[in-house]
């Protein structure tokens, strides 16, 4: 018995394709994701209550560490629950 058969040649070959095709999709993602990060816009919005109230301190707290990890949060006021929604 000499060579392989035509069909462990196909087999292989599928095979192949399919790893190729993957690797590719993989490595178009991580192109996209790492390549000029600063063209993503992140912008995150959230209510703190009144100003004077601890949970607005604790909201604009919060927006200084996320401006740390290139994030950009924005605390708007609120007077009650309905109006935060």
């Amino acid at each position: 018995m000499g060579g392989h058969s035509w069909k462990y040649t196909r087999w292989y070959l599928r095979e192949a394709m399919a790893a190729a095709l993957f690797l590719s999709a993989v490595a178009i993602g991580l192109y996209v994701n790492f390549s000029n990060r600063s063209l993503f816009h992140r912008e995150f919005t959230i209510t703190g209550g009144s100003a004077s109230g601890s949970r607005a301190q604790v909201a604009l707290s919060l927006a200084g560490e996320a401006k740390k990890q290139g994030l950009k949060l924005k605390v708007i006021e609120s007077e009650g629950s309905k109006q935060a929604l």
